[in-house]
This record gives C-alpha cells, structure tokens and sequence, in this order.
C-alpha cells in the first residue's frame, strides 16, 4: 500500500467528518478525533507491518488537517501525544 493513497484518503475522512464536529464545543471535536485516533492505531485488524504502516499515515493525515489545540487533553489532564 502506498503511503499517498493512506494520505489522500485520511484527507478525504477528515474532509467527510470535520464538517459534523465543528459543530461541536473544541473539546469535544478534539476528543473526537482523539478517539478516532487510538481506534484506528490500535485496531486488531492491522496486524501486519505494512497495514500498521498504512494506518499510522491515515490518521496521521487526518489529525494533521484537523489541527488539534489540545483543549480536550488539558480538559481531561491527558498529556497530549
């Protein structure tokens, strides 16, 4: 699997998504996406290197666009990754 196309469809989940949650409080947009990004880094079904690879670059595209403030992290006194 090609980095780009986990790139390009991490845009095209985040573009699907982010119209739903700007309509939430910061917070909450930001847990969101903070769930978003630990279903997908730990999810069973990427068990070999190349989908954990490919899963790491999709969310990463995806909270790359999102541009995360950090607010639900120091709302709930997480230390933000």
């Amino acid at each position: 699997m090609e980095d780009s196309f986990a790139t390009g469809l991490g845009e095209e989940i985040y573009v699907a998504l982010d119209g739903y949650l700007t309509n939430l409080e910061d917070a909450a947009r930001e847990e969101a996406y903070e769930l978003l990004r630990e279903t997908i880094a730990t999810s069973p079904y990427a068990r070999s290197k190349i989908t954990k690879s490919f899963c790491q670059t999709l969310v990463e595209a995806i909270i790359r666009r999102a541009k995360l403030k950090g607010k639900w992290a120091k709302a709930k006194g997480v230390v933000a990754q």
